[in-house]
């Protein structure tokens, strides 16, 4: 059986923890590498930093003759941990829009100092170390405290809550090691096993909630993203079925709209086409501007005479569709009929320009295609008829 003294007990503690260290960071840097270092690089840095701390602990206990360079060495990795850590947990929590606060590089800078100075005894030397590892962990709880607090980022306040610990355990041992010194005494091997190990658990803790908060973070901004897309997508398709000129639905939208109602309702009603009369002349004599005029005029009053279930659609050139549910042929014509006209066309130093409309309306069923051709022939023997009458009596 192998019996360890507290020594080489510390010196296994100090390894084994550097290792998991080490297996953290490079987990941090391929989430940083994955997301093109984006995220999450200064903390790889810093956990890389605190393996390195660990290891060159491990290494001063187990090569007595290079302790102090090793000791050194590891207390000016801690200081370099502290700052990337601080920095990553500031940048994290305000978005990476701000640097350090003034007051954070005045503790970091505080605690560089503190930690180069504390170097006496071996057991000393990992004093100086603790004290920069609290000037990061109380940093981090300082910066993630507010986002903790208002977010629901569980992993930010797993991060947090592990931060807060693992300071109150290693101040807990500041304090304790200074009470000791004072009485010329200092914490023995034992301890710091009892401490490392504590000590890595909470800050794997720490890890782990910070890698899941970065994890939450990217789901968030994607879920923002895709809601976005989503919504220009729908904003292109909805443009996609509307009339610059007139506002109202296109043909396109007809074929969608009428595919969607086939598919969850019945078609009972009645279909409307609706052509402007004389377009061509008024685009001709007064300019594609009055013709714009007159066709939104019309559009208007489509819109006034249907209801919030019907709807009017631009066919294109002088014509509209209009879709009347419920509704009879007949009580659809007796619509038409008593529709208001379209307001008359006023241009400058001209008489009022009255306008016009022809119409055919048909039973609305599941073959529409074949609705549209029996009004659109209706619209058309109307149209005969007004040009019949317009040749005998003059212009209508």
């Amino acid at each position: 059986m192998i019996e360890l003294n507290s020594t080489q007990l510390l010196q296994i503690t100090l390894t084994v923890e550097c290792a998991a260290m080490a297996i953290v960071a490079g987990v941090f840097f391929l989430v940083a590498r994955a997301t093109h270092g984006a995220r999450g690089a200064r903390w790889s840095w810093g956990w890389a930093l605190f393996a390195a701390t660990l290891g060159a602990e491990a290494a001063a206990w187990t090569f007595p003759a290079h302790a102090a360079a090793l000791h050194l060495a590891a207390t000016l990795m801690s200081v370099a941990n502290a700052f990337f850590t601080a920095t990553a947990s500031f940048e994290f929590a305000r978005a990476g829009r701000m640097p350090l606060p003034a007051w954070t590089v005045l503790a970091l800078t505080s605690a560089a100092a503190i930690a180069t100075a504390f170097r006496g005894g071996t057991n000393d030397s990992l004093l100086s170390v603790e004290v920069a590892l609290v000037g990061a962990t109380a940093l981090t709880t300082v910066a993630l405290g507010p986002m903790a607090r208002n977010s629901r980022m569980w992993g930010v306040k797993t991060a947090w809550g592990a931060a807060a610990m693992v300071t109150l355990l290693m101040g807990r041992t500041l304090v304790s090691g200074a009470v000791l010194e004072s009485h010329g005494e200092e914490l023995n091997a034992l301890y710091w096993v009892i401490e490392i190990i504590g000590g890595g658990i909470l800050a794997f803790m720490l890890a782990m909630g910070e890698i899941v908060a970065m994890l939450e973070e990217i789901r968030i901004e994607l879920e923002e993203s895709n809601g976005a897309l989503n919504g220009a997508l729908q904003g292109l398709e909805t443009a996609a079925k509307i009339d610059a000129l007139t506002g109202l639905y296109n043909r396109y939208a007809f074929h969608t709209i009428v595919a969607d109602l086939r598919r969850h309702r019945t078609l009972d009603g009645a279909i409307v086409v609706i052509d402007l009369n004389g377009l061509k002349r008024i685009n001709d004599t007064f300019g594609h501007y009055a013709g714009d005029r007159a066709l939104r005029h019309v559009a208007q009053r489509l819109q006034e005479m249907v209801r919030a279930s019907d709807y009017v659609f631009r066919w294109g050139g002088d014509e509209f569709v209009v879709l009347l549910f419920d509704v009879t042929t007949e009580v659809a014509r007796e619509r038409i009929v008593h529709m208001q006209p379209p307001e008359p066309l006023y241009l400058h130093d001209r008489p009022a320009v009255e306008l016009s409309v022809s119409w055919g309306v048909a039973p609305l069923a599941y073959d529409v295609e074949n609705a549209l051709k029996e009004a659109d022939a209706q619209l058309y023997d109307q149209r005969r008829l007004i040009r019949s009458a317009a040749a005998k009596l003059g212009p209508v």
